[in-house]
C-alpha cells in the first residue's frame, strides 16, 4: 500500500533558513521579513514570481492614480481621486497579503499555500473585471473606449496602459498558481507502508 506523504508537515532540510522576525518589507512600513538574498532555487524564482505579482499591481494602482489627477485636472470628477487612493490602499493591501502567504507558504510552512491559491485565483478574476469596467476609479478597457469616442488620445492611452497592466496581472495569476502547485507536488514525497 502507498501512502503519499506531504513535505509541508514539518520543515525540511532543504527549506531556507530565515528570520523571521527581522521586519524589513515594505520599504516605510517594514512589517513583514523578505529579502530574495536569503533565498536559493527553486525557492528564489518562484518567490521573484510573486513579487514581480505583486508589483505588477502596485505600479498599475499607481497608474490609476496619476490617471485619475490627470482626469481630475481635464475636468472629469474629482472624487476619481479618492478613489485612487482608495485602490492603492486596498488593492495593494490584497496584494501584498496574497504575496506574502505565498512567500511564506513556500519558505516556511506550506500550508499557508492552499490560502495562497485561492486568494491569488479570486485576486486574479478580480483583475480581469476592474480592465474591463469603467467604474470606481477604475479606467479599464471600456473607459479608454469613451476616451477614444471624445477624442481624448493621452487618455485613452493612459487607459490602455492600466488596463494591459490589470490584464497582465490577470494572466500571471494563474501562471503563479500552476508554479505554486507543482513546487508543492513536486515537494511531496511518496512512502510506501505495508
Amino acid at each position: 500500500m502507498q501512502k503519499y506523504q506531504a513535505a509541508i508537515i514539518g520543515k525540511k532540510s532543504n527549506q531556507p533558513d530565515i528570520n523571521w522576525t527581522d521586519f524589513n518589507w515594505p520599504p516605510i512600513i517594514k512589517i513583514f521579513h523578505f529579502d530574495l538574498s536569503e533565498l536559493q532555487d527553486p525557492y528564489k524564482s518562484l518567490a521573484r514570481l510573486l513579487y514581480i505579482s505583486y508589483l505588477l499591481i502596485f505600479g498599475t494602482t499607481c497608474l490609476n492614480l496619476l490617471d485619475s489627477f490627470i482626469q481630475a485636472g481635464v475636468g472629469y470628477p474629482k472624487i476619481r481621486i479618492l478613489y485612487g487612493f482608495l485602490n492603492i490602499f486596498i488593492f495593494n493591501g490584497i496584494q501584498m497579503y496574497i504575496f506574502y502567504r505565498g512567500y511564506k507558504g513556500l519558505c516556511a510552512d506550506q500550508s499557508l499555500l492552499k490560502w495562497y491559491k485561492i486568494l491569488h485565483l479570486v485576486a486574479g478574476i478580480l483583475w480581469l473585471i476592474v480592465s474591463i469596467i469603467d467604474a470606481l476609479g477604475w479606467n479599464g478597457f471600456v473607459r479608454a473606449a469613451y476616451f477614444g469616442d471624445q477624442g481624448e488620445g493621452g487618455l485613452v492611452f493612459l487607459s490602455i496602459m492600466e488596463s494591459l497592466g490589470f490584464l497582465f496581472s490577470f494572466i500571471l495569476a494563474p501562471i503563479c498558481i500552476y508554479k505554486v502547485h507543482t513546487f508543492v507536488f513536486d515537494n511531496i514525497e511518496m512512502t510506501d507502508k505495508l
